[in-house]
């Protein structure tokens, strides 16, 4: 069968309350109905979050030069609306926290690129745990600051066009930034 509503179940509807109704969370409205036809497929676009912490929906990029042969991408945790949330421990003080990311120098389908950039990948926010490609500096294990947000700094002379991906704890399907151009490097 093919994607989208089946023609023989168009008669049926579910319906999802969201409680609080018309409240906000995390500066975003709280959908108060949702009406799906059974056995459509459904998107699924409002806030999702487990013990009062919203989880990520998406990553904002910005990218940006930064001196000769450098170029800036700031990584953000946002939500499904667009903002920019901050992991909180879940107990009482709601202390933020940091989330865990990958950062993935790729192609535009993907996957790590086989290109290597002259120095390659160095954070400037948050925490370097871990460098996955060691010699060519093009995938990194790193922590967030408190904010959710992480930046790197991308080293390279030849000003190749470099995808950034990103998977961000919790989100099962990796972010892609823009396609770096010549203009992205000071």
């Amino acid at each position: 069968m093919a994607l989208g509503s089946d023609a023989t179940y168009l008669q049926s509807k579910v319906y999802i309350k969201q409680q609080p109704a018309g409240q906000t969370l995390n500066g975003n409205t709280v959908t108060t109905e949702e009406v799906t036809d059974v056995g459509g497929l459904q998107t699924q676009l409002g806030l999702a979050s487990i013990n009062g912490q919203i989880l990520p929906g998406k990553i904002g990029f910005t990218i940006a030069a930064n001196g000769a042969n450098v170029s800036k991408i700031s990584i953000q945790v946002q939500d499904n609306g667009g903002q920019s949330i901050a992991r909180t421990d879940g107990l009482a003080t709601t202390a933020p926290t940091v989330w865990d990311l990958d950062i993935i120098l790729a192609t535009s389908a993907g996957v790590l690129t086989g290109l290597s950039p002259s120095t390659g990948l160095s954070v400037v926010t948050g925490t370097l745990l871990n460098t996955y490609a060691p010699t060519l500096a093009r995938a990194l294990y790193v922590q967030t600051n408190s904010a959710g947000l992480a930046e790197v700094n991308l080293t390279d002379t030849g000003k190749q066009g470099f995808y950034v991906m990103v998977q961000a704890g919790g989100q099962p399907i990796p972010a892609l930034s823009r396609q770096l151009v010549a203009g992205d490097y000071g």
